[in-house]
């Protein structure tokens, strides 16, 4: 950050020490960020956009970024994570919108405990951000994993490990989906059509202090058809760009801005 000048007496001035940035903070971002869509392209998982509550951040570390990390809508339905998080078929629509799914984590900067240190971070930002934008309070997260190798060794989910996340199993290979990729839920006159994709490892934790469901009344608007829908998908863009550029640091355990 800019040095700013501190008046003295004799009408001089001393320089005031620079404001620190944390070694460590989270930028949100847009999706479509050349900075954001640079990394994007390296990542393993084939980019099919995103759709629903989502959040898209830049990792910083050291004054470089050196990597990625998104946050979205919870999956339909899998059965590993329905049971973990107590989710019936009555009840799903209810909680499902307090699961914050971990679409993407790709760092490309490795030191022991920085990976960790970075979903920790995501994490926390991720309540503050759901509660704010969507009106919903988070209760639990999930990430799904492909078990495929690179570089010579097989992703076995150690960091979400190392940050207290329950393995909870290996997917059936298979998903549902309708006309455009990525929606999940099912339209009048877009039938579900099953795909084959890569079986995946399943990892959920509970929001610290937090170790039941929360039943929610949110009503979803990435679809855009009702005159509501518009209208809640306005606000929330609106709400959205606000937030393009600011920073989240972990100070302690809560979350703060600059």
């Amino acid at each position: 950050m800019a040095e700013h000048a501190i008046p003295i007496a004799d009408g001089g001035s001393i320089p005031a020490p620079s404001l620190q940035y944390p070694d460590l903070y989270l930028e949100f971002c847009t999706r479509t960020d050349p900075r954001y869509q640079s990394i994007r392209k390296r990542h393993y998982v084939v980019n099919r956009g995103t759709q629903g509550q989502q959040a898209h951040f830049l990792i910083w570390y050291n004054k470089k970024i050196v990597g990625i990390m998104a946050a979205g809508s919870a999956v339909y339905t899998t059965a590993a994570r329905d049971d973990f998080f107590g989710i019936t078929k009555e009840r799903r629509h209810q909680l499902l919108p307090g699961i914050v799914d971990n679409l993407l984590f790709r760092l490309e900067r490795h030191e022991p405990n920085l990976a960790t240190r970075c979903l920790a971070l995501w994490r926390r930002t991720v309540e503050m951000l759901w509660l704010d934008l969507y009106s919903v309070r988070v209760f639990g997260f999930e990430t799904f994993i492909d078990d495929v190798r690179e570089g010579g060794g097989v992703r076995d989910g150690a960091l979400y490990r190392a940050d207290n996340w329950f393995f909870q199993g290996v997917s059936s290979g298979n998903t549902k989906h309708h006309g455009r990729e990525g929606l999940t839920g099912g339209l009048i006159g877009t039938p579900h059509v099953r795909r084959i994709v890569p079986k995946k490892l399943i990892f959920t934790r509970w929001v610290d202090a937090i170790q039941f469901p929360i039943e929610v009344d949110y009503h979803s608007s990435w679809r855009s058809i009702t005159p509501q829908e518009k209208a809640q998908a306005k606000r929330l863009a609106t709400k959205r760009k606000t937030y393009i550029g600011m920073n989240f640091f972990l100070a302690g355990r809560r979350v703060k801005i600059f």
